[in-house]
């Protein structure tokens, strides 16, 4: 299956902006990704996916902690279709890269506002049309650090409000032991859904109160996940 893949991948132009969905490329990504969490012994526990709106695309915002997050999120929501803004860099990794180009992932240039408001404006455009659902990680980077949780930046809340979606606010624990555990053992991932916000809830919010309100829940969450290790 991974050769097939690598095979499919050289087909996909990435100087071409695609405008629409591949159920070819779409099944490719998650079949690998499942194998990959079989062999990789990853156990995905995963509490409120019965939230999770099946005939609306969304904005869903979880916190960040590892380059496995995306990974498992688009497994876990692949009924949403889910795509992810993300750094450009990672359309350059070797075959998944090109797949999430054609999956028409959203790459950000957070250093230029400009070219950052072009893509909060295109990430609205596909929920709208409903195309896709889109994932996006509002700390910007990943947490490498002691805190539950980084700052927010809020400016990217505006798609929700933009293209008048749900945002569903996940959390996601325990996939930064994937790496060092692998392969002699296995690896705990808690993905817990713990609301859908309906546009009417926040359409009148600053992006800066509904980031505080959405990161209050989330660490929430992330520390009792960290208590219960401890």
């Amino acid at each position: 299956m991974f050769i097939f893949t690598i095979i499919c991948s050289l087909f996909i132009n990435k100087k071409k902006e695609y405008t629409d969905e591949s159920r070819f490329y779409r099944f490719l990504l998650e079949t690998t990704t499942a194998i990959a969490v079989f062999f990789g012994r990853i156990h995905l526990h995963v509490t409120g996916l019965e939230k999770v709106p099946e005939d609306r695309k969304f904005l869903l915002v979880q916190n960040h902690r590892s380059n496995f997050d995306p990974i498992l999120s688009w497994l876990v929501f692949k009924k949403s279709k889910l795509i992810f803004i993300t750094k450009p860099k990672n359309f350059t990794r070797p075959v998944f890269g090109a797949i999430i180009w054609r999956l028409r992932f959203i790459g950000i240039d957070r250093e230029n506002p400009r070219n950052a408001l072009k893509t909060i404006l295109k990430a609205a455009d596909y929920i709208k049309k409903g195309d896709t659902s889109v994932g996006l990680y509002p700390e910007g980077t990943r947490n490498r650090g002691e805190d539950a949780m980084l700052p927010f930046r809020h400016g990217s809340l505006k798609i929700a409000q933009m293209a008048k979606c749900p945002i569903v606010v996940t959390t996601m624990m325990g996939s930064a032991n994937i790496a060092k555990n692998f392969p002699w053992r296995a690896t705990d991932v808690y993905v817990d859904v713990l609301d859908v916000m309906e546009p009417e809830t926040f359409e009148t919010m600053t992006t800066v109160d509904l980031g505080e309100h959405i990161r209050d829940m989330m660490m929430s969450k992330v520390q009792e996940r960290l208590n219960d290790r401890t």
